[in-house]
């Protein structure tokens, strides 16, 4: 198992979307609800390419 790994998963609704990120010991490092519409979905962008 790599001990550096770190996953991101997406549970996508019609109302919403769930983002959150783990490491290998599944602790979450990241995790948010966002809205469908573009304002969202370009925070949530905006907010995830960002954060690295």
């Amino acid at each position: 198992m790599d001990k550096d790994r770190i996953v991101a998963g997406l549970d996508v609704h019609k109302d919403t979307i769930y983002l959150c990120v783990m490491d290998n010991t599944e602790t979450v490092i990241f995790a948010n609800v966002y809205g469908t519409l573009t304002p969202n979905l370009q925070l949530m962008c905006s907010i995830w390419f960002f954060t690295e």
